[in-house]
């Protein structure tokens, strides 16, 4: 299982999961409103995990970035992480 699935799963986040084929990856993003990862050839690069939280109507990519998100925007659900242990995580 990926990380922001189990993520979302740990929190007890109801979620869907939609599969997209890889030619269709970088519509999808745009479709619902994910940031690129990155940019190859000074073009956008869109990948995949992306997720679209309907609550806060925002779009989040990257495992990283979405973990940080489901952990700011849902304190009251299980902590994914101990508390103030950011930097080491960034460490690994």
């Amino acid at each position: 299982m990926r990380q922001h699935r189990l993520a979302l799963s740990v929190k007890g986040i109801l979620h869907k999961t939609f599969w997209v084929d890889w030619p269709d990856i970088a519509a999808e993003a745009i479709k619902v409103g994910a940031p690129p990862t990155g940019e190859r050839d000074g073009k956008p690069r869109y990948t995949v995990p992306f997720i679209y939280d309907p609550t806060t109507r925002r779009a989040i990519s990257d495992s990283q970035t979405i973990i940080a998100y489901l952990e700011t925007q849902y304190p009251d659900t299980p902590r994914l992480f101990p508390q103030r242990t950011r930097a080491l995580q960034a460490a690994f």
